[in-house]
């Protein structure tokens, strides 16, 4: 997949011109175009704190992402070509890993999008420092569902020295006793990956 280029307007009309999308009615809003949007769209995801990002494949044959931000009136809209096999999912992780992730890593940010985030796993075989992701397990429209992360003590990522002393942490988790929280489902899932 390639990018070919990146537009930002405020004006939700030429946003419209930009992507081709001509909407029956003269006079549009935020909230129309999302929905404009969101009925056309390949692929759609919101964060409650960022944004909306969407995937869009054009009538004229180009695809586009378009990410506008909470506080703010303006639409990013960039255009991609030669998808090859990549989809919509892949094509707004890319993008989003592209904007400023502020204290989140890429991983997290995407995970506040609930993107699964391509994670680097590794085996009980590999000799080299690690790092685990926490994938929590809430049923479906829970609300407060904490975001999947990395996992931290007092803030900082926790680095293993080695996959041996990540999975010790990880057995102790699993063998401590815990009270499930409102919606949740079961145990997080913990998986190992490469620091």
């Amino acid at each position: 997949m390639k990018k070919v280029n990146t537009q930002t307007t405020e004006s939700i009309e030429e946003a419209l011109q930009i992507l081709g999308v001509m909407p029956d009615y003269e006079d549009i809003n935020q909230s129309d175009f999302a929905q404009e949007l969101f009925d056309n769209s390949a692929a759609e995801y919101s964060c409650e704190w960022i944004g909306k990002v969407y995937a869009f494949a054009a009538e004229n044959g180009s695809f586009y992402i378009v990410w506008m931000d909470n506080e703010s009136p303006e639409i990013a809209i960039s255009e991609y070509s030669e998808m090859g096999s990549d989809t919509a999912v892949d094509a707004i992780k890319i993008e989003l890993a592209t904007h400023d992730t502020g204290d989140d890593t890429v991983e997290e940010y995407l995970a506040g999008y609930d993107l699964r985030p391509n994670l680097a796993t590794v085996n009980d075989d590999y000799g080299w420092e690690v790092k685990v992701w926490v994938e929590y397990n809430y049923y479906a429209g829970s609300l407060n569902a904490p975001t999947d992360h990395w996992a931290t003590s007092q803030n900082d990522v926790i680095v293993f020295d080695s996959y041996a002393s990540a999975q010790e942490w990880i057995n102790d988790l699993e063998s401590a006793q815990i009270c499930l929280g409102s919606g949740e489902a079961g145990r997080p899932s913990y998986i190992i990956c490469e620091a």
